[in-house]
């Protein structure tokens, strides 16, 4: 379960219920690793997930699509050459 809540004027507090034992000990290893407190270790994790989502939300990248946008490149170099 997740829960927000409002924690002031521009502040916002989210609680994770059920996470895997396993999951919150990495976490804290990863926070501790980076020099980081556990809260903002997630804050960092979350904004980062938020805005990579953000640039590829509808986009697809179907394997055609790839090749497509790989064989544009190739031309596009050769054409410099």
């Amino acid at each position: 379960m997740i829960a927000v809540s409002r924690a002031g004027p521009s502040m916002s507090q989210l609680l994770v219920r059920d996470l895997a034992p396993e999951t919150l000990e990495r976490l804290k290893e990863q926070a501790k690793q980076q020099g980081r407190s556990l809260q903002a270790e997630v804050k960092r994790i979350l904004e980062q997930v938020v805005k990579f989502s953000a640039g590829v939300v509808g986009r697809t990248f179907l394997p055609e699509r790839v090749r497509n946008l790989l064989r544009h490149d190739r031309v596009r170099i050769q054409g410099k050459g």
